[in-house]
């Protein structure tokens, strides 16, 4: 199989989500509102922040790698991932649910559900396959 994104890899191999979860806990320990309800619209919020930037672009200017985005855009999209993934942490985190553990749990339903041989290249729905 082809794979276009061969060469790009996340460079920080030294910090996990548990890292990140403790990191995020401390930053926001003294919000006394804070429950999931508030951690998901604060995740939606964050989300809506990415979607801004691409909402800004046309499909030629959002490339695999963004080529033709500014160092500027592109410092400010990182900055709105950065706080959807501890919005994403903070909410996994008041809902007692290990994020790894669930990312990694639906990657393999999705392995045995849609398996890359058999579904590789194929815009079908799920129940047609």
């Amino acid at each position: 199989m082809d794979d276009k994104f061969d060469g790009f890899k996340f460079e920080s191999s030294t910090i996990s989500l548990e890292d990140i979860r403790q990191q995020v806990i401390r930053k926001t320990k003294s919000n006394v509102n804070q429950n999931p309800r508030n951690s998901f619209l604060d995740l939606v919020d964050s989300v809506s922040k990415i979607s801004s930037q691409f909402r800004k672009q046309t499909d030629d200017d959002c490339q695999v790698g963004l080529p033709k985005w500014t160092n500027e855009n592109r410092k400010s999209l990182a900055m709105a991932i950065n706080e959807t993934v501890e919005n994403l942490v903070r909410l996994s985190n008041d809902c007692h649910i290990d994020l790894a553990n669930a990312v990694v749990m639906k990657m393999e339903q999705n392995d045995r559900k849609y398996p890359v041989k058999k579904v590789y290249g194929l815009a079908k729905k799920y129940d047609e396959i």
